[in-house]
């Protein structure tokens, strides 16, 4: 109601829409360069042959993507050891001229960021091409908040979207935890030590005061190199009642308090899921377009006048014949 009020707009309904914004980071880690030929590599993969397998048979490098797994881990940072709150995507990209944009276009990383990271320029010679992997970890449990607010009266005008990332401590450890796991999987298991898998030892931009390797490092990468996901969920939450300060909707999607409005879409869920957001959304508009329809259905069912002014309160509305 305050931010209403700042803005001159009358609040109608004090509800907290756009609080408790939430949504999956990653963190781009690596590169861990490995020596077996089967990453990604614009010399290797750009090729007259690459393209006559896809054009005839749906096969070779084009017919797949750079991402090659993913998995689930739980840290010690989580309490609730029954789920994993980090998620890994392995791409298997290698280091060439030109993967800086890869990544910007992508990921929306700043090539010039990543270009001074890797010292690689627009014009590297295939001969300092490096086969590599990198991987996404992605935070799956936020505890940090962020919120959107109006800027203007003007409903043309770009409102502020403040995620506050990273802005909860365990946030942080649990990324940093994440890369660790990563780099004994990479370092200490016997698969990874055959292909001699290794960090490339380069410290990241603006991280070159902290020891490489060690927690703090981690910490500095993560707080430079995440970015989202594109998952944001939460500012019109689903509450437990009618009661919960926290809820914007009840459990038909029904905004509270008023008549003729639901939120089906994302926002309306109080916690991020464990996973991507896709599936979760389709359920939503599901089962929302499942509430409208039998809404009205009810209102045009034949009915007993009678009954319906004996229980007002029911969710139906009577209709007549007239007969």
């Amino acid at each position: 109601m305050d931010h209403l009020n700042s803005l001159d707009l009358k609040c109608l309904l004090d509800l907290p829409v756009g609080q408790n914004l939430q949504d999956h980071t990653m963190t781009l880690f690596g590169p861990i360069l490995v020596d077996t030929p089967e990453s990604f590599l614009f010399s290797r993969i750009v090729n007259i042959r690459s393209v006559f397998d896809f054009a005839t048979m749906r096969s070779g490098p084009y017919a797949g993507t750079t991402h090659g797994a993913i998995g689930f881990v739980t840290t010690s940072v989580r309490k609730d050891k029954n789920w994993p709150e980090i998620q890994f995507t392995l791409a298997y990209l290698g280091i060439f001229a030109g993967v800086s944009e890869m990544l910007e276009h992508v990921y929306n990383i700043k090539s010039k960021v990543y270009k001074k990271y890797l010292q690689i320029d627009d014009h590297q010679d295939i001969r300092s091409e490096m086969d590599a992997n990198i991987i996404a970890i992605s935070l799956q449990r936020p505890k940090g908040r962020g919120y959107i607010e109006l800027v203007s009266r003007d409903p043309f005008v770009s409102p502020l979207i403040q995620p506050n990332y990273l802005s909860h401590p365990d946030d942080v450890r649990a990324l940093v935890e994440g890369i660790k796991t990563v780099i004994d999987l990479y370092e200490n298991t016997t698969v990874y030590r055959r292909i001699n898998a290794r960090l490339y030892n380069k410290p990241f931009p603006g991280c070159e005061d902290t020891l490489f390797k060690s927690d703090s490092y981690y910490e500095c990468f993560v707080r430079h190199i995440t970015t989202t996901i594109y998952h944001p969920v939460g500012t019109a939450a689903m509450g437990k009642n009618i009661n919960d300060k926290h809820s914007v909707v009840d459990s038909k999607l029904r905004v509270l308090n008023t008549s003729g409005l639901r939120v089906i879409d994302a926002s309306i869920m109080p916690v991020i899921p464990n996973g991507n957001t896709n599936i979760p959304s389709i359920m939503i508009g599901e089962i929302g377009s499942d509430f409208i329809r039998s809404h009205w259905q009810k209102q045009y069912e034949i009915s007993n006048m009678q009954r319906h002014f004996i229980y007002p309160k029911e969710d139906t509305s009577f209709y007549s014949k007239m007969i």
